[in-house]
């Protein structure tokens, strides 16, 4: 490519020698310039600086110029710049403003001929060294203003490296914000992304997925946390917590088990719809005090017939039926087996509900009954998202906080079942006076 003798731009193909000619100037001369894959020239007597992407004879851009320029040069940066040199020797810093190119600085001297660039592997490099540079600057200014708690000004920041292309860094920083300020949900969206952004085989990305995993853990996501503690060939805390977390994750993999997280039910919804995944399971929404039976070996299966002939003896109103069982107790730091009463209505299984519970704890002396109350997540429907089911679910949890305001809970655990325990406390002491 070089300026041909009327103004024009000659394209010579090195695999054919073929000769291909734009006009591109008015007059007999243009100073030509590469940069970035475009070709900049600038007309002698037409004064029009022209920035040319593809070769269809269509300049992208045009700017209005000196008249009289013999020589031009793109300098490297995020604005763009020219280097322009007239017949008179004088050289002078244009940058564009409204279609116009206005001179920003005039370079000493006056006996200039011609401007060259560096190679264009070596302006390559030193773009990306200058772009290293700026995001050192930017990840340090945006560190500064998270660990002085300082948000004045760091959405700016963060849409500057951003605009860098350092996505990964963006997601990362927001992550380490989110943390900051204890907030969990906003702290596993911006992970869950970064996640998606790293290469499986990418090692300097193991420490953010590690604190991912973490996360996750804390938010009751245990099989996903197990994959990434997997992926990054780590253990977590330790080798009892790893052993701890894959047979946790394996037994809410199935439907046998109840959750009591000792965290906040809601946030932990919000937490699965952050990284894409259904709230589903029976978990501990509160337990009341507990009730002691003076007889010993009382089983779930006891207490359940027991309310259930008191269920017959309610003709006035409906109440749930019980369904006894054994089931895993998930906890932080334990897990066991229970007997549970599960105190269910049929009519709304299938959809989020919040239903009482007791657990029932047998020695040969007595009995201890802890009343509960239930939050059961069934599975979402098919075809439906899991923000869809979730905000079901969270619908569920705050119309339970509504009825509890305002006195509006069905008494269940209060009555019915209140009155067959105090039938088998009484039959038990029936069989102690005797």
């Amino acid at each position: 490519m070089y300026p041909a003798g009327d103004g024009s731009i000659a394209f010579l193909a090195t695999g054919n020698a073929a000769v291909r000619a734009i006009p591109a100037h008015r007059g007999n001369f243009c100073a030509v310039a590469v940069a970035d894959g475009e070709i900049h020239t600038v007309g002698f007597l037409d004064g029009l600086l022209k920035i040319w992407r593809n070769l269809n004879g269509k300049p992208a851009r045009t700017y209005r110029a000196p008249v009289g320029i013999v020589s031009l040069e793109t300098l490297p940066g995020e604005t763009m710049r020219w280097i322009l040199v007239g017949t008179n020797g004088e050289a002078g810093i244009y940058t564009p403003e409204s279609k116009v190119l206005h001179l920003n600085h005039r370079l000493e001297g006056g006996d200039y001929r011609t401007v060259a660039a560096a190679p264009a592997l070596q302006r390559a490099s030193l773009r990306q060294l200058h772009l290293r540079e700026q995001a050192t600057t930017l990840i340090e200014q945006i560190q500064a203003k998270i660990e002085s708690d300082e948000s004045e000004g760091i959405e700016d920041l963060f849409t500057l490296l951003s605009t860098i292309g350092l996505e990964a860094e963006v997601l990362a920083l927001r992550a380490h914000l989110a943390a900051k300020q204890g907030d969990l949900v906003q702290e596993l969206t911006q992970r869950s992304r970064l996640a998606c952004l790293l290469p499986r085989d990418d090692r300097s990305g193991v420490l953010s997925l590690r604190r991912y995993a973490q996360v996750l853990e804390f938010a009751w996501q245990l099989s996903a946390a197990q994959e990434l503690y997997s992926r990054t060939g780590s253990t977590g805390d330790s080798r009892a917590g790893a052993d701890r977390l894959a047979r946790g994750a394996a037994i809410m993999h199935g439907a046998d088990w109840v959750a009591a997280p000792g965290t906040s039910l809601p946030l932990l919804v919000r937490a699965a719809t952050a990284v894409g995944q259904p709230f589903v399971g029976r978990w501990v929404l509160q337990t009341t005090k507990p009730m002691v039976i003076p007889a010993g070996g009382l089983s779930s299966g006891m207490i359940a017939a027991k309310y259930e002939q008191v269920r017959s003896e309610e003709k006035g109103r409906p109440l749930p039926t019980c369904r006894p069982q054994t089931t895993w107790w998930i906890a932080p730091n334990q897990m066991r087996q229970v007997e549970l009463l599960v105190f269910v209505d049929n009519a709304i299984a299938a959809q989020p509900s919040v239903c009482p519970g007791l657990e029932v704890r047998p020695n040969e002396l007595q009995t201890l009954a802890i009343p509960m109350l239930l939050l059961d997540a069934a599975a979402a429907r098919p075809g439906e998202s899991a923000e869809s089911h979730n905000d079901s679910v969270l619908r569920c949890l705050e119309g339970y906080t509504l009825e509890a305001q305002a006195g509006d809970r069905p008494p269940v655990v209060r009555h019915a079942v209140g009155l067959a325990l105090r039938r088998l406390r009484n039959q038990a002491k029936t069989r102690v006076a005797s």
